[in-house]
């Protein structure tokens, strides 16, 4: 059995601006659930980050939320998404580590993470699969070559 790969400390303290962000899709407020739908389905979208007429990011919206709207009977496709979006939703301020990035992700159970810059508007989104893409960069001959007893959860979990 061969040892996990160490992350070197240089990786956790990179800034959020060293990384490859991915670009946020923005919606107004007064927009339906069906055209959000359709934007999320079309772009092969997670989530989308939703603005007032100010362009002020005021909301998210995620697949998760699309999910739930369908599950209740009071919500149909006419509803705006402003009286079903997240207005409560975490941000990073470009500057801030990655690992600052992460453990606000994982405290939060969250798998973006919208980046604010200088001015407080949103510079990109910081995703898990941005985070994964950028430690396969900077170390691709390490996770090419790990033993597959690093891939395999030692015990089994479920049926």
């Amino acid at each position: 059995m061969s040892a996990p790969v160490s992350v070197p400390n240089s990786i956790g303290s990179a800034p959020i601006s060293s990384l490859a962000l991915k670009k946020p899709v923005f919606l107004p407020e007064t927009s339906t659930l069906t055209e959000c739908s359709e934007t999320m389905r079309s772009g092969k979208e997670t989530f989308l980050l939703i603005n007032n007429d100010r362009e002020s990011t005021i909301g998210i919206f995620t697949e998760r939320d699309m999910v739930l709207c369908y599950w209740s009977p009071e919500i149909d496709e006419s509803t705006p998404v402003m009286a079903v979006m997240n207005r409560k939703f975490v941000t990073i301020d470009e500057s801030s580590s990655t690992r600052d990035a992460v453990d606000l992700m994982g405290a939060n159970e969250i798998s973006q993470l919208p980046v604010l810059d200088k001015a407080g508007s949103v510079k990109g989104v910081l995703t898990v699969e941005q985070l994964l893409e950028n430690l396969s960069d900077a170390f691709p001959k390490e996770l090419l070559n790990l033993s597959s007893s690093n891939q395999i959860p030692a015990k089994r979990v479920g049926g």
